[in-house]
């Protein structure tokens, strides 16, 4: 299989997401990615673009956030970037998923999934802009 990349830019705005679904709906299925792998992908960038665009413009201004994903042999890596205030989500606190929804403090599950849905994940600030490195690999190596 040769490699195969999706490389797009979106407003920061929620009627975003769904492009974004759509358009890699598509790439999911022309590079043959295996269902459970489209199911992770799609759900770890839906709370990242959701939590940048809800938190990362404080003061209203939409902004732009790329998303460029490769499929390679045995693995997909998905490189997100925007340009919202400087945040590394990944420097957050594991929540403490065993204590009852009142005792726990409100936020930081989406990033908790994030982690654990994929097999990789690194922030970084790059040219003033929020950088998260995400890699999965795959089940069906092909």
């Amino acid at each position: 299989m040769t490699t195969t990349r999706f490389d797009r830019v979106f407003k920061a705005e929620h009627g975003a997401i769904a492009t974004l679904m759509a358009a890699f709906g598509s790439f999911a299925e022309v590079t043959s990615l295996p269902a459970d792998a489209v199911f992770k992908i799609e759900l770890a960038l839906d709370e990242l673009m959701n939590n940048t665009i809800d938190y990362g413009y404080p003061d209203g201004d939409a902004g732009e956030i790329s998303v460029a994903i490769e499929r390679l042999p045995g693995r997909v890596t998905i490189d997100y970037a925007d340009d919202a205030r400087l945040f590394d989500p990944f420097a957050l606190p594991e929540p403490d998923v065993t204590l009852g929804i009142d005792a726990r403090q409100p936020g930081g599950l989406g990033v908790h999934l994030v982690r654990k849905l994929m097999s990789e994940s690194a922030y970084s600030v790059e040219r003033d802009r929020n950088h998260i490195r995400l890699g999965l690999v795959l089940d069906d190596p092909s």
